[in-house]
């Protein structure tokens, strides 16, 4: 089974889910939220400017049954990324970081508590997300 992102909240689905992004051209209007998107930029004197446009995952041609009927409805689909999730493409300087690097950048540190319940995990505890204080770091 193939499977393929959703343009609107990026998810894999399968291909037997998804239909082109063509077919609802006319609802994206209500993706396109200004100060979502950002450009990345290299230098602290960059400006900082919008990409402008419906909030879509890149390269990804298609769109799920559930976003497309939100759309439809002109709502917008919980799990968009034109509602507050878009991250943008990851930069190459951080695609290939080794795990103590990636310690060193996060922003928030976070835990979750599992047990083995029978023949399945089950979450016990809620999970927990602490602040790190980048600046302290020696």
């Amino acid at each position: 089974m193939k499977e393929s992102g959703c343009a609107v909240c990026g998810e894999l689905k399968p291909d037997n889910e998804l239909q082109r992004l063509s077919s609802i051209h006319n609802h994206l209007k209500i993706l396109d939220v200004p100060g979502m998107t950002r450009s990345e930029r290299l230098k602290d004197t960059d400006p900082i400017r919008d990409l402008g446009g419906p909030v879509l995952a890149e390269g990804c041609k298609k769109v799920c049954r559930g976003c497309r009927l939100d759309l439809r409805n002109n709502h917008i689909p919980r799990f968009a990324l034109a509602n507050n999730l878009w991250l943008g493409e990851v930069p190459d300087v951080l695609k290939n970081l080794r795990y103590v690097e990636r310690i060193l950048i996060q922003r928030i540190r976070h835990n979750a508590c599992f047990i083995r319940a029978g023949g399945y995990k089950k979450m016990i505890a809620h999970a927990i997300c602490f602040p790190v204080n980048t600046p302290k770091l020696y």
